[in-house]
């Protein structure tokens, strides 16, 4: 429905079939070992979010900032001129601050002394967002030939998810003018994408009325992010002429973590779906935030407490699943003593 809309969020960065070293330098395609094929390796790249762009990286390391040296310059003021510096070391991309004015930020984290980098890593260097990419290798063969080669074999990680969807979407639908239905949808994917983004999470997709986001690692930082996010989404002020209500959904697992031939990430595995499934059910028990007992079980935030919900069977899951609702209204603090 939103591509009806023309409506368009995040960001594509599609790359050409490239040969390169890591140190951004061209491979020489010539065969010189008696036949064999040479290998490619694609460049890491720092992907730029506002205003979209990738910028290669060097093996032997790029300087990140403003300044007329800097190996990779970005015009932003809150960017120091020399901010920070990634490099390759110990066959691990890894990045330090340079003594940056404002500050460099790993998945939300201050960067202390040298941080080893993963694929999908998201970085924030002054008010500038960026994701890293690592690259990957590939041999020349027949099939591979004239295709985008920036592909990751899976990489199995432990997450966390969050499901946001619009409730009584369809009955809004016919309530709503087309243009007013339009605006409003558009403008609530558009305070969907800001505060997942500025919660440090990474915007998968939207489908129809529905978000899927996620954070790298399962870690109470994470989760305590999620639980964040999670309240300001409820909190979204609907425009004008409308009522915009929505479920939410946190959950955390092993997934496979995929690189898509147009550059993007995304989430596969059974994980996935069971929060589609557990957000599917905030209509049933009429609870906006629903979490898994997975979630909760090694804590995330001091100031949040859940309810329990009893076991349910979810679809595709043989087994029933603990399911806990998020308290929205803060406990009561007793007299201090």
């Amino acid at each position: 429905m939103l591509a009806q809309l023309g409506f368009r969020c995040g960001f594509s960065t599609s790359l050409a079939r490239m040969k390169i070293h890591p140190a951004g330098r061209q491979i020489n395609d010539d065969k010189s070992d008696g036949g064999s094929k040479s290998t490619a390796v694609m460049a890491a790249l720092l992907i730029q979010r506002h205003p979209p762009a990738h910028h290669p990286l060097q093996e032997n390391g790029s300087v990140v900032g403003r300044g007329a040296a800097a190996t990779v310059r970005i015009e932003e003021p809150s960017i120091s001129r020399e901010h920070a510096r990634i490099l390759y070391q110990n066959g691990k991309w890894r990045i330090m601050d340079l003594g940056s004015a404002n500050g460099t930020l790993l998945n939300n984290m201050p960067v202390k002394g040298m941080e080893v980098l993963h694929d999908g890593d998201v970085l924030r260097l002054g008010s500038a967002t960026f994701e890293f990419s690592s690259g990957a290798q590939h041999g020349d063969s027949p099939d591979t030939l004239g295709c985008p080669t920036f592909l990751n074999a899976p990489e199995l990680r432990q997450v966390v998810m969050l499901v946001v969807d619009l409730k009584g979407f369809t009955p809004l639908s016919t309530q709503l003018a087309p243009v007013v239905l339009a605006t409003a949808v558009r403008y609530w994917c558009r305070e969907c994408q800001r505060i997942l983004e500025s919660h440090s999470a990474k915007l998968d997709k939207f489908i129809g009325d529905c978000a899927f986001a996620w954070w790298n690692w399962n870690t109470v930082t994470t989760r305590s992010q999620a639980v964040m996010a999670a309240r300001a989404l409820l909190a979204i002020a609907p425009p004008p002429e409308s009522v915009l209500d929505c479920g939410v959904a946190l959950h955390c697992g092993e997934v496979a973590l995929c690189r898509m031939p147009d550059a993007s990430f995304t989430l596969l595995g059974a994980e996935v779906n069971t929060t589609f499934r557990i957000e599917a059910l905030t209509r049933q028990l009429r609870h906006r935030v629903l979490v898994s007992r997975a979630f909760v079980k090694d804590g995330t935030d001091s100031n949040s407490s859940y309810s329990d919900c009893g076991q349910h069977f979810l679809k595709g899951l043989s087994l029933p699943l603990d399911i806990l609702a998020l308290n929205l209204t803060p406990p009561e603090r007793g007299p201090e003593v």
